[in-house]
């Protein structure tokens, strides 16, 4: 079993928010009542770190980019006095990574109390169209129009090559199938402890050409040493169609240890933010395209 699915079980079955130091605690404490019949696999998660969960809760989620579609939404109903509600289902006690909940709830609660309804604890069971009614854990919910997200998983290429299941394994910091070094994987289908974000999967894409452009030219790989920066996350969550709150996220990784993370959030969105969003995507874009 992988640690995304251990925590996700977890966060599922707690009736109330729960922290990363906490839930690691939870799985140590499982393990070691487990100790006279664990194998090594599951002799790991002995040592979980607070990193390591923070890590799987950001492979299992990219709530901020759904926040941001509602906050929008929301937005242009008020402009437009729209009459109706938006209902936002979480099947999370809170939104996930916990570093990145205040600036959300602040929308949700604060910015948007008359657009938006925010539900947690309600993980989706059926769908239920003739009547157009959600089946969730907290109720049913009526719909005139749903968006359903579903829980993220790599393509079914992946599990086809025999690289991995609900993600590909991959060795970091090369992001080397852990199955074949000739195969590297990045972006979204790659199982490691960093944002789902296009970011991410661009500054991955450059490391990752520039280590095959070694292999190439027949030069040998970088002795190994201290801590290599792994690619950066930034993700920008939009409140208004002008003000964003910034998320970013950095990752060290030490040989022998978990990937450390180091998140700076803002605590509410703001118009800096906002503006720096847009400059980002324009060099983003650039980069890209020239």
């Amino acid at each position: 079993m992988e640690l995304t699915q251990i925590v996700e079980a977890l966060l599922i079955a707690s009736p109330d928010p729960i922290s990363a130091k906490a839930l690691a605690k939870c799985i140590r404490t499982a393990t070691d009542a487990e100790s006279d019949n664990a194998d090594e696999a599951l002799a790991a998660f002995g040592k979980v770190s607070e990193d390591e969960i923070l890590g799987a809760i950001i492979a299992l989620n990219d709530q901020y980019v759904e926040s941001g579609r509602a906050f929008l939404i929301a937005e242009q109903m008020r402009r437009k006095g729209v009459k109706g509600k938006l209902v936002l289902l979480d099947a999370n006690p809170g939104p996930l990574p916990p570093p990145i909940a205040k600036p959300l709830l602040n929308g949700i609660k604060k910015v948007y109390a008359a657009e938006i309804d925010y539900i947690p604890n309600a993980g989706l069971t059926a769908v239920d169209i003739g009547r157009r009614t959600l089946a969730t854990a907290m109720g049913d919910v009526p719909f005139t129009e749903a968006n359903l997200v579903l829980p993220q998983r790599a393509p079914a290429l992946i599990r086809q090559a025999g690289l991995g299941e609900r993600f590909a394994a991959v060795k970091l910091p090369s992001f080397q199938s852990q199955a074949d070094e000739k195969i590297y994987v990045i972006g979204d289908s790659a199982g490691v402890p960093l944002p789902k974000s296009g970011h991410v999967a661009f500054g991955t894409g450059v490391q990752v050409a520039q280590d095959i452009a070694r292999r190439i030219d027949g030069k040998p790989a970088p002795a190994p040493g201290g801590a290599v920066a792994l690619p950066a996350g930034i993700c920008w969550a939009a409140v208004t169609h002008d003000q964003a709150a910034m998320i970013n996220v950095a990752a060290t990784l030490t040989p022998g240890q978990p990937p450390k993370l180091a998140f700076q959030v803002d605590p509410e969105h703001n118009a800096a933010s906002g503006k720096g969003s847009m400059e980002w995507g324009r060099q983003m874009w650039g980069n890209m395209l020239g």
